[in-house]
């Protein structure tokens, strides 16, 4: 049974939905000690490491976790519209920024909602003008052109629509009030006042699941139109296609052939980028270059243009690994990456043959350039416009690849600069600030990953000495291993099983929307066995999740908790 809630139904929903407009405080360059932490769904330190508990066997019927309704992010609703309607004006990336956090996905601000409602307008007008002079392609839209008093066509393409848009069976009695919308003046202006109604319902804003009536722990599989609006968002960061549709309708989706078929066809799909686009971006963090200044002064060559390139290389270096079905782990240190004449000639390598327009793929065996370390997206995002910070270096490894971020320090304890220690490295500033005892606990974790990667200069080029001083790049672990260098890091987080289950807590909470709970310790322990597992490519890592109890059923909410 469906929740029926037409569109003028949903002004009490929006209101219960909004709480206010929120803001952002940054810490000013350089502040390296009051650092926010990352955080979020897909992003940043996502809680506790959850491995499975020692001596534990798995159980087939553990709690899959509580239902989460979640708004689309702005990534989600621009593919969405695309796949619906054949729009490519993205107008997601004009709307506020999704702030990455479990939470956010319930918030739907005034202005966020202004900002749906000025979307639904400019797109289906465009699209109707689109189709209305156009027949060489099969319309997403108008499957007939209602005009006159033609309300069945009308309803018709409402009702065709409702059940693309709402990722699920609709009825008539759900459609009541679109259809009187159409219906209460001029046709075709009120045919297209339902079809932004209907983009601007909280079905098609966000993914509902309905959960079980009754005891509200209980817990049943998802619908087959919820598994194939999972799976959908999960792999496509966009809504099912016409086969996952035709098999939740067959109620075959949920067999385990059939999925593990879903699952290579859809990463071998183009639409699978979503996984570098969206997801690798919000647990990575590259698009943070772009907003990066370095000191303009000092490093002329940094133009808008290579921060541009620095975003795209991971982007296209984890595409790569997606349609290549390479282990994910491979991220640490691939022998390849991507870049066009201006990022190779920046970072040092070869630039024969390269396009000073398109990023190809370059081979980097043999350089301290291997995976993800050695990207500038990376190297210049976690530094202040004239220098290193390997602080912000290691708090990023730490927190993204290891889930072990220190928490905030102290207030108004700053690392003092070097004028004020007369430090000639950075090595040894840090060592001077690390003597405070309420800074030494945290510093002493970070500061030695970071200082690992301090050959890379604050723009990412490789440098051997500063201001005249040989840049020891030695490092530690927390767990007191010692390494030399980038590559010798790569290779000692490779072996680290905090990767492999902070790795598994990233996917878990992208796929699933919420932080991994107690009850999900083993699901993480089974996805980070997989992960680091011999020749285990992407698409059995995600057959391992979509497969898994956690994926295909649910429960109800359970007072007192949280996403």
């Amino acid at each position: 049974m469906h929740h029926r809630l037409s569109r003028p139904a949903f002004v009490p929903v929006l209101l219960a939905l909004m709480v206010g407009c929120q803001g952002r405080v940054s810490a000013p360059d350089g502040a390296e000690s009051g650092d926010s932490a990352i955080a979020g769904a897909g992003g940043g330190e996502p809680g506790p490491l959850l491995g499975i508990p020692e001596g534990q066997t798995c159980a087939a019927n553990v709690d899959p976790g509580r239902t989460v309704l979640r708004r689309l992010t702005a990534d989600e609703y621009d593919n969405t519209l695309r796949d619906l309607l054949g729009d490519a004006s993205t107008p997601g990336r004009g709307f506020p920024a999704d702030d990455q956090s479990a939470a956010d996905q319930l918030i739907l601000t005034g202005l966020l909602f202004e900002k749906y409602e000025t979307a639904a307008s400019t797109v289906v007008d465009a699209v109707w003008q689109r189709e209305m002079t156009s027949s060489k392609t099969e319309p997403h839209l108008l499957i007939c052109k209602p005009s006159g008093g033609d309300t069945a066509c009308a309803r018709r393409l409402i009702k065709t629509f409702a059940r693309k848009a709402f990722r699920r069976p609709v009825d008539d009695a759900e459609l009541a009030a679109y259809y009187k919308l159409a219906e209460s003046g001029d046709i075709v202006a009120g045919t297209k006042a339902a079809v932004r109604a209907l983009l601007t319902s909280p079905f098609f804003l966000f993914r509902i699941e309905v959960p079980s009536a009754g005891d509200a722990s209980k817990v049943s599989p998802l619908s087959p139109h919820e598994l194939a609006t999972r799976l959908s968002y999960a792999l496509w960061a966009s809504t099912p296609d016409a086969r996952l549709d035709q098999l939740a309708d067959s109620g075959t989706l949920a067999k385990s052939d059939v999925l593990q078929t879903e699952i290579r066809r859809m990463l071998a799909d183009p639409k699978a980028e979503a996984l570098a686009t969206s997801f690798s971006a919000r647990w990575l963090g590259f698009r943070e270059v772009l907003s990066s200044r370095p000191d303009a002064q000092m490093f002329p060559e940094v133009t808008p243009a290579l921060l541009a390139s620095m975003a795209l290389e991971t982007e296209r270096f984890m595409r790569e690994l997606i349609v290549q079905d390479r282990p994910l782990i491979d991220l640490l240190d691939a022998e390849f990456t991507f870049a066009d004449a201006g990022l190779a000639q920046h970072y040092g390598l070869p630039t024969a043959g390269l396009s000073e327009q398109a990023l190809t793929r370059v081979d980097v065996a043999g350089q301290a350039r291997r995976g993800i370390l050695g990207h500038g997206s990376f190297l210049v995002s976690t530094s202040p416009p004239t220098r290193t910070s390997p602080v912000k270096r290691g708090k990023w490894v730490a927190g993204r690849l290891l889930c072990s971020a220190p928490p905030p320090p102290p207030p108004g304890e700053d690392i003092p600069s070097e004028a004020a220690t007369q430090a000639k490295t950075e090595r040894e500033r840090l060592a001077i600030h690390r003597v405070k005892p309420q800074c030494a606990g945290c510093h002493e974790l970070i500061d030695p990953i970071g200082l690992g990667l301090d050959r890379y200069d604050p723009v990412g080029k490789f440098r051997d000495e500063v201001k005249g001083q040989p840049i020891d790049d030695s490092g530690v672990m927390p767990d007191g291993t010692a390494f030399k260098g980038p590559n010798e890091l790569a290779t000692l987080l490779r072996k680290d099983r905090r990767f492999a289950e902070c790795t598994a807590h990233h996917l878990l909470t992208w796929t699933l929307g919420r932080v991994p709970q107690g009850a999900d310790g083993c699901l993480v322990g089974e996805v980070a066995d997989t992960l680091v597992k011999p020749g285990a490519g992407i698409s059995e890592l995600w057959s391992t999740i979509v497969k898994s109890r956690a994926f295909t059923h649910r429960r109800g909410d359970v007072q007192g908790e949280t996403p």
